[in-house]
């Protein structure tokens, strides 16, 4: 192997590798090039450690690995953290016996799933409490017409939002067809600004991995965001018998400027009826 020249001036290196190294501003002479004839590659330059680093191909387990914070990750570390500073987050709490849910949703599973009735439910939520559809831009409380719902979707070590538009408009078939199309351009890497964009609330289900119940970060400008944890057997008391149902729990976290304790509670039951009432929201 052989290092590249000083300063970067006359440095063997392919296009790609230059390309790279402009972009996270790497000093291609601090790169050793493992390709033929000593050439830097594009392991080189990814897998370059720093200054005086050399490069390796892999982590090595036990090292520490740097992570630049940097493009979406950034972009996501930044919004988040406004959102917190900027926004009084409150939360709320409720349990909800989602046993008729589940059976009704099993008996059309080729139609939708679970999810879909969850966006349905918020659709119909947001429709009657409209002031949870807002957002709260330069001052200014936006009380949305369109009912847009954006559903949280894990890719790799990120977290995209894709969105539903007028998830209200739409039966439950086609938020199924919506939110399928959109999860398979997130894990091809194919979603699009438009996909991204003009969400007025935003949904974000951890029960698929074993989390009871969460709380999470509004996503600004909106105020208000659904945390969704699993769904376990429990033990409820109706009509004076012990009976085992199907029971989820679900946290909402509000922007205090602009919805209330009260108004929060409200949008949060009338989730609640709709999703235990799931023939009515399809």
């Amino acid at each position: 192997m052989k290092t590249a020249a000083a300063a970067g001036e006359g440095v063997r290196a392919t296009p790609l590798a230059k390309k790279i190294a402009k972009e996270k501003g790497i000093d291609l002479s601090r790169v050793t090039g493992t390709g033929p004839g000593g050439r830097i590659v594009e392991k080189d330059v990814l897998g370059f450690s720093g200054p005086g680093g050399a490069a390796k191909t892999a982590a090595v387990p036990g090292e520490d690995e740097v992570i630049p914070l940097k493009g979406i990750r950034e972009t996501i570390a930044r919004r988040l953290a406004q959102s917190m500073h900027d926004a009084p987050h409150y939360y709320l709490q409720t349990e909800i016996d989602v046993t008729d849910a589940i059976r009704f949703r099993e008996s059309r599973r080729k139609e939708f799933s679970f999810n879909d009735l969850l966006i349905r439910a918020c659709a119909v939520a947001l429709r009657e409490y409209r002031l949870v559809n807002s957002t709260l831009e330069n001052n200014n409380i936006i009380k949305h017409g369109r009912i847009n719902i954006g559903m949280a979707v894990a890719a790799d070590d990120k977290l995209i939002v894709p969105v539903i538009k007028d998830a209200d408009k739409k039966t439950a078939q086609e938020v199924s067809q919506a939110s399928k199309m959109l999860i398979e351009k997130v894990k091809a890497g194919k979603v699009s600004i438009e996909d991204l964009s003009g969400g007025t609330f935003t949904i974000s289900n951890l029960g698929m991995f074993d989390i009871d119940v969460f709380t999470a970060i509004i996503n600004p400008p909106q105020v208000a965001i659904l945390a969704v944890g699993k769904i376990k057997e429990g033990l409820v008391v109706e009509n004076g018998k012990m009976q085992v149902r199907e029971l989820m729990r679900v946290s909402l976290s509000c922007d205090h400027r602009v919805v209330d304790g009260a108004y929060g509670a409200k949008f949060l039951k009338k989730f609640k009826e709709a999703l235990m009432e799931p023939k009515n929201i399809i």
